[in-house]
C-alpha cells in the first residue's frame, strides 16, 4: 500500500496483492503489481508474474532475495511464518514510491 498520488490526494491509498511461493530454498513463484505516477498527470500499472521455476532467485544465506523484471524490483526476506520486503518500479519518466509488503504463511 502506498499514499495517494500527488495529483489526486483525495483518492484512497493504493493497495495490491503479492503472491510469493518458496520451495526448497528458492522463490518458486511470484506475482506482484505496482502503480506508477507519471509526470503528465497519469498513472501506469506494471506487473511481474513468474510462476515457473526458470530464472527465479535462490534465497541467500540470510533468506533474502531480489528479483528484477519488467521495470519492477522486488526485494524481500522470508522467515519461517512471515515474509516482507519492498517493491520499487520505474519505466521512462514514471516511478512508484517504495511499496512495503508483508505476507503470512498460508497453511
Amino acid at each position: 500500500m502506498h499514499d495517494p498520488f500527488s495529483f489526486a490526494p483525495e483518492l484512497p491509498p493504493y493497495t495490491t496483492t503479492i503472491v510469493l511461493r518458496v520451495l526448497d530454498g528458492h522463490v518458486s513463484g511470484i506475482y506482484a503489481e505496482a502503480r506508477l505516477e507519471c509526470p503528465e498527470v497519469s498513472i501506469m500499472d506494471l506487473r511481474v508474474a513468474r510462476l515457473g521455476l526458470r530464472h527465479l532467485p535462490a534465497l541467500s544465506a540470510a533468506n533474502g532475495f531480489t528479483l528484477r523484471r519488467n521495470g519492477i524490483t522486488v526485494r524481500g526476506h522470508v522467515g519461517r511464518n512471515r515474509a516482507g520486503g519492498t517493491i520499487h518500479a520505474s519505466k521512462g519518466d514514471c516511478a512508484s514510491p517504495d511499496i512495503t509488503w508483508t505476507a503470512a504463511r498460508r497453511r
